[in-house]
């Protein structure tokens, strides 16, 4: 990384003093003297411009404010790639540090950490089309800012690349740009380059809204549509459902399954009801059989805490207390299977909470509790856990 920062540096150096640049020396000098950290380069949100028109003019606006969407990306022959950006802080003039996480398809998912540098290369007027529009917001400039990308992480894998964002200032401060943002093809925010691997270099692109890059890959006409595979299997069907929508966001947070093995189905159905439980709304017999897990993955995503409710606690500890209180009342189908699925796949923390657990109920009803065992083939192991915490009980 530190090859990374003076190469930068000397970029910043050649730049100042090169004369071949004096045409955009002024829109280069006042964004060298902005922070665009957080209203081009990483915003939560975006700022729409709702023009009024009357017999053909603009009259008026008004501001409308949206969560700017998850980035898109791809690695290789269209891989799924993941990428997010948690911190970018101006370092001086047009020299900014990022942080952030990153996955992608091949690589199991997991989530890795990421820095770098983005360096403000230069800038690309636009001559405005609407200058009754420019006058009615106070826009009084508008292009696309150019810069170099240079990113790496703690596993030996690099970025280098350029970036493109289009933006406007509006009374006087950088704004991204949403103009056309219901067009077809719009996009903003949009990374090309080469991710650097053990095995050589992969292109590696993203953007937010369309990727560069990805051409016949794109199938969408109004809106991004990728290809189903290599990642992109469930992204449609996760993109159209809001529950689903609002998980996925939290994929970085994912730790317990990669977030290409995550059985969305499943997913619906802890998020329904843990959305049930923390309403208070009783849940059905079919409920409790719809949250048994039926493999490992699914076990783990029970388990995950996904997100965390407004008193502190995750999607875990409601649904752990409304099958472990199923069970205590004596539903002997849901503990024939959930039991099971605990022996088989809990370790760790989880292992220990549901060995507890196991002992209370054995003690409640220890001839069902061994016959379930024995069925199952983890009598022996059952015992054995017993005979351990008997004795500290």
């Amino acid at each position: 990384m530190k090859k990374a920062f003076f190469t930068l540096l000397t970029i910043v150096i050649i730049y100042s003093c090169s004369s071949s640049k004096k045409v955009q020396s002024e829109p280069m000098d006042q964004l060298s003297q902005a922070d665009i950290s957080l209203t081009i380069i990483n915003p939560d949100t975006l700022t729409d411009y709702e023009i009024k028109f009357e017999n053909g003019m603009p009259v008026s606006h008004t501001i409308e404010k949206w969560v700017r969407p998850d980035v898109l990306g791809f690695i290789g022959d269209f891989d799924r790639f993941r990428i997010k950006f948690t911190k970018v802080e101006k370092v001086a003039g047009l020299l900014y540090s990022v942080s952030g996480v990153w996955s992608w398809y091949e690589d199991e998912g997991f989530v890795k950490n990421i820095k770098g540098y983005i360096y403000l290369d230069s800038i690309k007027l636009s001559p405005s089309e609407f200058e009754d529009y420019d006058s009615l917001i106070h826009r009084t400039e508008c292009g696309i800012i150019y810069a170099t990308v240079e990113l790496n992480d703690d596993f030996g894998n690099a970025w280098k690349g350029t970036a493109s964002y289009e933006y406007d200032v509006i009374e006087g401060k950088y704004h991204y740009s949403t103009v056309y943002n219901d067009s077809d093809g719009y996009s903003n925010n949009a990374y090309k380059g080469v991710m650097t691997t053990k095995d050589g270099e992969k292109v590696c692109n993203w953007g937010d809204f369309r990727i560069p890059g990805s051409s016949k890959h794109d199938i969408g006409c109004g809106v991004f549509s990728p290809q189903g595979g290599r990642g992109w299997g469930n992204y449609c069907m996760v993109d159209e459902d809001s529950i689903l929508c609002e998980r996925d966001k939290d994929w970085m947070n994912m730790h317990n399954v990669p977030w290409q093995n995550i059985d969305w189905a499943y997913e619906k159905v802890l998020e329904t009801i843990y959305h049930k439980l923390i309403s208070k709304q009783a849940l059905t017999h079919e409920d409790f059989l719809a949250l048994m897990p039926q493999s490992k993955n699914q076990f783990w995503q029970f388990w995950d805490p996904a997100h965390f409710s407004e008193d502190g606690k995750g999607r875990d500890y409601y649904l752990d207390e409304a099958v472990m209180g199923e069970m205590d009342k004596g539903d002997f189908e849901i503990i024939e299977k959930f039991l099971p699925a605990c022996w088989q796949w809990s370790d760790g923390g989880v292992a220990e909470e549901t060995w507890e657990v196991e002992y209370h109920l054995w003690k409640k009803y220890p001839k069902q509790i061994e016959s379930i065992a024995q069925k199952a083939g983890y009598l022996k192991m059952l015992m054995g856990e017993i005979n351990t915490i008997e004795p500290y009980i």
